[in-house]
């Protein structure tokens, strides 16, 4: 018999499975903070409990994979500022207007940022909680159009897909390069022997 981990990993290979695999996606609801007693205040900053959360998600609802997800991490490190208050969190305030040059970040502070060690540790911890059998899927940021969303406002990123395509892909270009260094030094620093699977959020590029 397949472990979860098995299924799941054959189900993204495209290899014939005996059955149909139920994966998560961003599972986070009201109902889970009350069974668990975590509480939503500082959530993506306390790894341990991002953890605890995700496999009470996979046992409560029996899906075959858990996941951690931390998508805020990546535009935080450039500087965005996100209202967690609300009932959907954004960034409170534009960083960039469309023609403005992107700022290229410090990335050798990049592994002690504290959003950072909390998308690393928060992956090992849940690796530890389900096993060496259970599988695991990872969201550590938006895709780089919703994070160029974020950091332009969507607004400017509406209206340049109209009138300054080029421009606007211009500036993705750079979030795109960001992103894929963020991406790397995580796999480097311990997720990637944890992981079965990494994904992003990217609604952006869906019409969402």
């Amino acid at each position: 018999m397949l472990t979860e981990r098995e299924l799941y990993k054959a189900s993204i290979s495209m290899e014939e499975i005996p059955r149909p695999v139920a994966t998560t996606l961003t599972l986070i609801t009201g109902e889970m903070f009350g069974k668990t007693g975590i509480s939503p205040v500082g959530l993506f900053d306390n790894w341990k409990e991002l953890a605890r959360l995700a496999k009470f998600g996979h046992d409560e609802y029996g899906f075959d994979s858990s996941e951690i997800f931390n998508i805020w991490s990546h535009v935080e490190f450039l500087g965005a500022e996100v209202d967690y208050a609300a009932d959907q969190p954004y960034v409170k305030k534009p960083l960039y207007e469309l023609n403005d040059e992107f700022v290229e970040p410090d990335m050798d502070k990049y592994l002690s940022y504290h959003k950072t060690v909390a998308s690393i540790e928060g992956v090992k911890e849940l690796r530890r909680l389900i096993g060496p059998d259970g599988a695991m899927n990872c969201i550590n940021s938006w895709g780089p159009l919703t994070c160029t969303g974020h950091l332009l406002g969507a607004e400017q990123v509406m209206l340049a897909m109209a009138v300054e395509p080029d421009n606007l892909k211009r500036f993705t270009s750079a979030i795109s390069k960001f992103n894929a260094e963020a991406y790397k030094l995580e796999l480097e620093n311990g997720q990637a022997e944890c992981l079965d699977s990494i994904s992003m959020a990217e609604p952006t590029a869906t019409g969402d």
